[in-house]
């Protein structure tokens, strides 16, 4: 796989400037795991449904100094109409107790994942959890701290510790 725009590691994108990103053809994790995966939630009985994964997948809007909206391309949000197509199926599945749980970005996460990222009242179709690094220092609590104002479905971030996460469901 290759990232959209990939001049080398993570770095921030605009629309105008990597529209690769919102090509629809594009697939984070290529059209017969897409189809596997999609028939598997909709024919799932499970009281829980878990995808882990590797990465963020919830939308990380920044914002750049020219005030333009910015997205890492290493992520779901290198590939928006995959992640868009992925949560409209769990909506449309009527998929129960979506989680999804990730990594790769050195810092805890809890977000909401919604059909539509930019609209406020948008439904949450899964929940995000991911888990930081053991010992690896990632980008700096301030940094992710500035953009959470333009990210309102992110419910918890912590970058200043190091761990591990541990995750028990209990059927109720």
């Amino acid at each position: 796989m290759r990232f959209p725009c990939d001049w080398g590691g993570a770095h921030p994108e605009t629309n105008q400037s990597c529209p690769e990103r919102l090509d629809p053809s594009r697939s984070m994790i290529g059209a017969a795991q897409e189809a596997w995966l999609f028939d598997g939630l909709a024919e799932s009985r499970a009281d829980w449904n878990l995808i882990a994964q590797d990465v963020l997948m919830a939308q990380l809007r920044g914002v750049n100094e020219q005030g333009e909206a910015t997205f890492s391309t290493d992520d779901w949000d290198g590939y928006p109409e995959s992640r868009s197509r992925l949560l409209r199926h769990v909506y449309d599945a009527r998929v129960r107790n979506a989680v999804v749980i990730g990594g790769d970005i050195h810092s805890f996460w809890t977000n909401d994942l919604k059909l539509d990222f930019d609209d406020p009242a948008s439904p949450a179709v899964a929940t995000e959890l991911v888990g930081t690094s053991v010992s690896t220092h990632g980008v700096p609590y301030e940094v992710f701290a500035r953009a959470l104002p333009d990210n309102p479905h992110v419910k918890f971030f912590e970058s200043r510790r190091r761990g591990y996460v541990a995750v028990e469901l209990i059927d109720a």
